[in-house]
């Protein structure tokens, strides 16, 4: 066999080696380390990869960077922002570390002028979440005073 040979399975190999490595990198593993794995052993680093359970610090730092979770200040473990008590260690979230993500234009874009917390509470526009009172008709937010009907029944400019 001549070298011909050797160099197109090495460029093959290192070619298919990068499906494995693709896919754990996805799942938060170290790419280079699967793209060697997956050169040498490709049917099985593919196997591998895909039934592998995704690395739970790396879907912690993602939750974090997106801004919709936050560490518990008293655990340190990840909750969601929105949380009151923390479901690790069962403790009261205090009120200012919640407000941080409540203003923030991803919640916003996501929870204004609508229901959350099983349709206790409504968003406004300016970001305070507001109780529902059922038997009140008209109602106003706590804060920027809009009418609760404005404000459910606008989008946020």
């Amino acid at each position: 066999m001549s070298t011909d040979f050797y160099v197109e399975v090495l460029f093959i190999s290192a070619i298919l080696g990068l499906l494995p490595a693709l896919i754990a990198k996805s799942k938060g593993r170290d790419f280079l380390t699967w793209w060697i794995y997956g050169s040498f052993l490709f049917l099985i680093s593919l196997i591998h990869s895909l039934f592998m359970s995704e690395d739970q610090s790396a879907k912690d730092e993602r939750a974090l960077a997106s801004g919709r979770s936050m560490k518990c200040p008293f655990c340190a473990e990840v909750i969601k922002a929105e949380a009151v008590v923390c479901r690790h260690c069962q403790r009261d979230i205090p009120e200012d570390k919640r407000q941080k993500y409540e203003k923030s234009e991803e919640y916003l874009n996501m929870h204004a002028g609508k229901f959350i917390d099983g349709g206790t509470k409504w968003v406004c526009h300016c970001g305070t979440a507001n109780s529902y009172d059922k038997t009140e008709k008209y109602q106003n937010c706590t804060e920027c005073k809009r009418s609760r009907d404005f404000v459910l029944n606008n989008k946020p400019q």
